[in-house]
């Protein structure tokens, strides 16, 4: 799912907490049932965090994005390590590394067949790298 963009600049540790912190929030709003009671206005901030807690406790989003990107969350996460909710430690948003660079990198294939076997050869910027051999269909 294509998120909207967000003012938060990804090098700013406190903007990428505050990203996350967003995440949690509309994810809240997704898995939300139709039947949940809302919030309450004099509702305490422990009593919000156990909420969030209950409706996303089976709730697993992968954050795909470049390495730096991941560390980025990773160092996230870390800072809340402490925290005494699930939400609050951003458990339920798994990172994952993307490779949009490889994938623009990647220029060609070539099969060469000899005999039984078919070489894969792929060229990555401009380099040879030498794939598995595969029987031929």
């Amino acid at each position: 799912m294509a998120l909207p963009i967000q003012p938060f600049n990804q090098n700013k540790h406190s903007d990428v907490c505050q990203y996350l912190e967003y995440l949690e929030n509309f994810l809240l709003e997704v898995f939300t049932p139709a039947n949940e009671p809302p919030v309450q206005p004099d509702a305490s901030p422990a009593d919000i965090a156990s909420r969030k807690d209950r409706i996303l406790s089976e709730v697993k989003v992968p954050l795909c994005g470049d390495l730096l990107g991941c560390e980025r969350v990773t160092g996230a996460k870390q800072t809340r390590m402490g925290c005494d909710y699930k939400t609050e430690r951003f458990e339920n948003i798994v990172e994952n590394v993307a490779q949009w660079h490889t994938k623009q990198s990647f220029l060609g294939v070539r099969i060469q067949h000899n005999e039984n076997i078919a070489h894969i050869l792929i060229i990555i910027e401009g380099e040879r790298v030498q794939g598995g051999a595969h029987p031929s269909p």
